[in-house]
């Protein structure tokens, strides 16, 4: 309890090297006092086995967009002439990031990128270069794409 009158859940603890630590729980009134029992039960677990009192927050799931600027500086940048670069970069910016780079990268299906080609069926040539390049770009994923496995 503060001077302020507030109160708060705390936990002390001794880490596996007999450190104490001191983690803070939560507020009184926002977390109820059983769930606070809880989440220091949790926090206690943690410490002793050496770990962080709080589990780490997951990534952000990469978009199109980060991924088209991965490709970018790994592939184009490194094994394209300019006048490529520019090209790809057109599409990139006109094509395939307005209509993909919102979408996380493990969302983006078949039906996307074949939606994305007849849009564009008026530019073949471009239409085709965007197909290619999301295809290059699904490449250099580390994760398996169902689009990448079944170009």
């Amino acid at each position: 309890m503060y001077a302020t009158a507030r109160k708060v859940y705390v936990v002390h603890v001794r880490g596996p090297v007999g450190n104490p630590k001191r983690v803070r729980i939560g507020v009184h009134g926002e977390i109820a006092p059983d769930e606070a029992r809880g989440r220091a039960a949790a926090v206690i677990d943690r410490i002793r086995r050496g770990e962080a009192p709080f589990p780490p927050e997951p990534a952000p799931e990469p978009t199109m967009a980060d991924l088209a600027d991965r490709y970018v500086t790994a592939h184009l940048e490194v094994n394209c002439c300019p006048r490529t670069i520019a090209t790809f970069r057109r599409v990139l910016d006109l094509h395939i990031l307005p209509e993909l780079g919102h979408l996380p990268v493990a969302s983006v299906e078949r039906s996307h990128v074949s939606d994305l080609h007849f849009r564009m069926r008026d530019k073949p040539a471009q239409a085709n270069q965007a197909v290619e390049i999301l295809f290059r770009m699904f490449d250099l994923t580390e994760m398996p794409s169902g689009l990448a496995s079944e170009a």
